[in-house]
């Protein structure tokens, strides 16, 4: 055992009764979502993945838009920034009915995302578009993000190679998130460490079009 291993101070391990006692920062989802993915925690983060044309963006539209109820949200567009094709999406989720609380942000970098993070009005959700135009960003200053920020939930959009997250950060963030979301033909296939399971439909006309014809 080394001497700073003996000089560092243990902390008493958590009972039973500690953790049913504590209180955590649960999202109250009802309907669609919360079949989709149970009444998850805001901590750590989630993923979004899919191919191009799937309504992969659609799809991150109308989280935001539904987190939008419980707290402030921010999506870092870094594909599209602010752009007409962004502007689209926002009107075609009638984004005008969250003006409040949720924010697009024009392909910020990680360090102004941290000083918003700091801010007194800062937000709870903060959405990344894609991994793969994160330049610079590396699976440690993922790790830091999540210990330094450990009351605010990250979700991470990523394109894919086949059925998987596309490159080697994709899926490290892709097997620590604690919501795993799979979008193909519109529809979206959950793995949620909150219960759920069920499939959501981005667009339900072209979604069931495509999957009662496969079936």
């Amino acid at each position: 055992m080394t001497k700073q291993a003996q000089n560092t101070k243990l902390r008493r391990p958590i009972t039973v009764t500690d953790l049913y006692r504590r209180k955590f920062n649960v999202l109250d989802f009802t309907g669609q979502f919360k079949a989709l993915v149970g009444c998850p925690e805001v901590k750590g983060s989630w993923m979004i993945f899919g191919d191009s044309s799937q309504g992969k963006t659609r799809f991150m539209l109308q989280m935001a838009k539904y987190l939008g109820n419980f707290g402030r949200v921010y999506i870092n567009s870094l594909e599209e920034g602010e752009s007409e094709s962004i502007k689209q999406g926002f009107m075609a989720e009638r984004m005008e009915e969250r003006k409040g609380s949720v924010y697009l942000l024009d392909n910020e970098p990680l360090d102004t995302v941290r000083q918003h993070l700091i801010k007194r009005n800062a937000p709870d959700f903060v959405f990344f578009d894609s991994v793969q135009f994160m330049k610079g960003f590396t699976e440690a200053d993922y790790i830091d993000l999540l210990n330094d920020f450990p009351d605010k939930l990250f979700i991470f959009t990523s394109h894919v190679q086949g059925k998987e997250p596309k490159g080697s950060l994709a899926q490290a963030i892709r097997y620590r998130s604690f919501v795993k979301l799979y979008v193909h033909q519109y529809r979206v296939f959950p793995q949620s460490r909150y219960g759920g399971g069920l499939h959501y439909d981005i667009w339900p006309e072209k979604a069931q079009a495509f999957y009662l014809k496969t079936a």
